[in-house]
Order: C-alpha cells, then structure tokens, then sequence
C-alpha cells in the first residue's frame, strides 16, 4: 500500500523506479504465500478450485488494468492508476486481521490445540467434521517429521523419489514462462496496430477477456476434468496460437 502510494506520488524517474522495485518484491512474496496458504487450509476436495480461485483473481485484476489504462494512460491521469492498487491492497490489510493462521504452519510448531480450533473454524464441529479434523491434524503431524529432516536442492536432485516431481515442476513453470504469453500481454496492443486492427486498444481488452474467460472455465472444470487433461488442453492451445501468431501475414 506505501509503496503503491509513493509510485504514484514519485517526483523523479529514480522515484518511481525505486517503487517498482519494492511493489515487485511484494508481489513476489505475495505470490508464494497465497497459493501455499490456501493449499494449507482448503479441505481435500476443494484444493484444485481454491488454488485456481487465486489466479482467477489475478487474471481479473489484469483486465481490470487494461480497462483503465486508455481513460487514465494519460498526464496526469496515469498516478491514478498507480495509486487504484492501493485500494486493494489496503482491504486486504484489514481483512488480513480476521484471517485465521494456517493449521498446517501451528502443527509445525507444536501449538495443536490453535490448529485444532483453526480447523473448527474452517471445517465446522459437528461430529464427521471433528473426526475429519482429527485425521487431518494426525496427517500434518506425520508431514511436520518428514519436514524435519534435513533438505536441499541437491538432495531434491539425487533422491529418485524427489527427483522426478522436482523437474515436472521446474519444467512446468520454465515452458509456462517461454511460452510467449508474457510477450503477448505485454506487446497485444502493438500487435493489433499491426494488423490493422481498428482499435488496438479494445483488441487487447478481449484478450485479457478471453483470459479471465478461460481461467473462470478452469476454475470450474479443475476437480472434473482433472489436471493433466487441463494441462495437456492449455499446452496445445498455446502452441497453435503461437504458431499462428509467428507466421500471420501481419506478422511477417
């Protein structure tokens, strides 16, 4: 919120360089600890959908910044824009105090009766909820030992066991990011301009709404369809439109 606050105040160019760095290492702090929070207080059943939900919000918040970026991409209009985020940012703030702390993380260090009552909250007291929770804390207590042993990138590398999950993970994030999706967000107004696009401007609106679209389909269909047929459907999707994004005539 500071930070989204002092970029659109920034007097100097350093000023605003220095905010974006900042916001950048919070939003790479951010992006790790939702997820990992999430996956540690959604029930079995609901992990795939509540993880989904996450970047469901984000693709949302990203056609939500395209849409203001024509009225308020403008001086001086455009540190209105900056500073929209800190609205966001500041809610979450306060609706952060009345977020419970993960069970997973209070098992890890030995408060059990907090956990306990964290999944009360959570899973509810009636009778199958409590034996539901009694197995779910048993199941974290028996995760909290494994995680105590002693672990790094190598040991990741040389156990068998590890080391398959560890590069389908490593695989899955490098080909998401070498995927030219980045490029596309990021230059989809320069590419309709170049294909004569009416308004590039709306051009790069529907694909941040086909964006928000898709993800909302995943969202839905995560626990049904299944994860590997999700992921094997999107993989195929972004090579043929890469493929024809690189070889339209507009393109050439």
């Amino acid at each position: 919120t500071i930070c989204l606050l002092f970029q659109a105040c920034s007097m100097s160019v350093m000023w605003l360089v220095m905010a974006r760095l900042m916001i950048g290492i919070s939003c790479g702090g951010n992006t790790v600890a939702v997820p990992l929070y999430l996956g540690e207080i959604a029930p079995v059943n609901l992990r795939g959908m509540l993880g989904t939900l996450n970047q469901f919000a984000m693709v949302v918040g990203i056609l939500l910044a395209q849409i203001l970026g024509k009225p308020l991409g403008r001086d001086p209009e455009w540190r209105y824009l900056l500073g929209i985020g800190a609205i966001f940012s500041f809610a979450q703030v306060c609706l952060g105090v009345c977020v419970p702390e993960s069970p997973r993380w209070l098992v890890m260090n030995n408060r059990i009766p907090e956990a306990e009552k964290t999944l009360e909250l959570l899973r509810g007291t009636d009778e199958d909820a409590k034996k539901y929770i009694e197995i779910e804390v048993e199941s974290m207590l028996e995760l909290a030992e494994e995680e105590k042993q002693e672990m790094s990138v190598t040991s990741l590398v040389r156990k068998p066991t590890l080391r398959f999950p560890f590069m389908v993970g490593v695989a899955l994030q490098l080909f998401q990011q070498w995927s030219g999706i980045n490029a596309v967000f990021y230059y989809s107004t320069g590419f309709f301009a170049s294909a004569k696009f009416a308004d590039p401007y709306l051009g790069t609106v529907l694909c941040g709404f086909v964006n928000v679209l898709a993800t909302g389909f995943a969202v839905e269909l995560m626990d049904r369809a299944g994860r590997k047929a999700l992921l094997t459907l999107s993989a195929l999707g972004m090579t043929l439109s890469s493929i024809l994004l690189t070889f339209s005539p507009s393109s050439q």
